[in-house]
């Protein structure tokens, strides 16, 4: 199931944005993306007009975690950035084997605890946490509203014990 989401998120990225030095859709144009410049959105294709926007936002800086990989089932569990910077929301995701749960805070938030009563609804394994921070521009072209996203995310493995 996490398989089959991950792939979905990655198409929706590919329709999505290129570079502003890629000429059109295609898995190579993203491997030209620069995190710390703009990003030119084109969209020839779907039920609206084709539209070119420019995206002047930067990607938001975050840092590695620097909290535990593992936890206790039933017990609170934190996750810690030490820098979430230029991000208007930051996004906290812990992905277990029975349950996800997923936070949206404020764009200067670095930590967020789980509760023990949230931590125990995710079952005992290997799981995942992320930490997203994003930034959102909307644009209006041709009467229609745009919202042009850039997110960075970090990712690693948790044991839930």
């Amino acid at each position: 199931m996490r398989e089959r989401k991950k792939e979905r998120k990655k198409e929706r990225k590919k329709e999505r944005c290129t570079d502003a030095k890629a000429a059109n859709f295609s898995a190579t144009a993203f491997t030209e993306i620069e995190f710390s410049g703009a990003t030119e959105c084109n969209a020839t294709e779907n039920t609206l007009p084709a539209v070119s926007a420019l995206n002047t936002d930067a990607f938001s800086t975050l840092d590695d975690f620097t909290s535990s990989s593992a936890v206790s089932a039933g017990a609170p569990f934190t996750r810690n950035t030490s820098n979430a910077l230029s991000a208007d929301y930051v996004y906290f995701g812990v992905y277990g084997t029975e349950e996800a749960i997923i936070k949206v805070l404020s764009g200067n938030v670095t930590s967020h605890t789980f509760t023990a009563a949230e931590v125990a609804t995710l079952g005992s394994g290997s799981d995942y946490t992320q930490i997203a921070a994003v930034t959102y521009n909307n644009q209006i072209i041709d009467t229609i509203s745009y919202w042009l996203i850039n997110e960075t995310v970090r990712t690693s493995t948790v044991t839930i014990e």
